[in-house]
């Protein structure tokens, strides 16, 4: 086996094994009563849905996806303004949660604000830059920018995006331990 492989391995395997039980427990719970949440969505109960994800979010203000999905929800709603409402007022509270910030660029992003979404994505970078998925938004933020200057959105040349994709590699492979990514990423 190649030493880079080894390494990719062993980082996954401590990044799992490192997690204490109460954790993976609490994590299981929240990832049921997202997936109840996501029902409510699917049955068009928007409402009910958008309470969910807050109390999702009030129990672990860490679970991107509940932030993304409020965000659906408003959209669904036709009142995005209502998420960005609520993302103001989160960070009125917590103003180091760099998910609240993912979520005012992924709000920002839907909007075809791109340049709040890039902004609000690097303050979540800024506050943990381990978060995979808000490079991802800024990265395609970026893409849209650069696409409407050049009046040709899927001819972005790479080199304007290498930095940041590779920044978002390495921190889905390095910090993640994402193995199976790694190994796509290496092979091809």
């Amino acid at each position: 086996m190649d030493k880079k492989y080894l390494v990719f391995f062993v980082i996954f395997v401590i990044a799992t094994l490192s997690l204490p039980l109460e954790t993976q427990t609490i994590q299981k719970d929240l990832v049921d009563e997202y997936n109840m949440t996501l029902k409510l969505m699917g049955r068009k109960q928007v409402d009910k849905a958008i309470v969910q994800f807050k109390d999702i979010i009030v129990k672990d203000p860490t679970f991107h996806r509940a932030y993304q999905k409020i965000v659906e929800a408003y959209i669904t709603k036709k009142d995005l303004d209502s998420a960005i409402k609520y993302f103001e007022t989160l960070s009125e509270k917590d103003p180091k949660n760099a998910f609240i910030y993912y979520g005012f660029g992924y709000a920002y992003e839907k909007g075809k604000q791109y340049e709040k979404a890039i902004e609000n994505c690097k303050k979540a970078i800024q506050l943990n830059p381990r978060f995979t998925a808000a490079y991802e938004k800024w990265v395609f933020s970026y893409i849209m920018i650069k696409g409407k200057k050049e009046k040709r959105k899927r001819q972005i040349k790479w080199e304007d995006m290498t930095k940041l994709y590779l920044q978002s590699v390495k921190v889905n492979v390095f910090f993640f331990g994402e193995f199976s990514g790694a190994i796509n990423l290496f092979i091809g």
